[in-house]
């Protein structure tokens, strides 16, 4: 049997929360390259406002645009969540349950994301 030992309040504290306090070397570089791409984002986002739809491939002559095609794209791969996820309950597998909650947060996340590409 292994003795417990004793710890303090601060030292509980401290151990609980040193993942969370302390942040990695790559962390702000990483964060950086993210904020660049969301910047990207938004100057795009600006530029298609400026210059209407035809820059997302909506013109009249083309008839999938960009934001028609992400949106099937997305409500495709949330139907492929359900359809795992109802297999694996059909079947009644004992192993799962990580991974049809995995399936139906796939299914979850990918409809709101394709709500947001319309």
């Amino acid at each position: 049997m292994q003795q417990r030992r004793i710890l303090s309040e601060k030292q509980i504290n401290a151990e609980l929360l040193n993942g969370n306090l302390a942040t990695p070397k790559w962390y702000f570089p990483v964060m950086g390259v993210l904020g660049i791409g969301v910047v990207i984002g938004f100057i795009t986002i600006l530029y298609m406002f400026n210059r209407g739809l035809g820059v997302t491939g909506l013109a009249r002559p083309v008839y999938w645009g960009l934001f028609i095609t992400t949106f099937v794209f997305w409500v495709g791969i949330s139907h492929a969540g359900i359809m795992i996820s109802a297999i694996l309950r059909l079947t009644q597998a004992e192993w799962r349950r990580p991974v049809t909650r995995a399936a139906e947060l796939l299914t979850v996340f990918s409809l709101l994301t394709a709500l947001f590409s319309l």
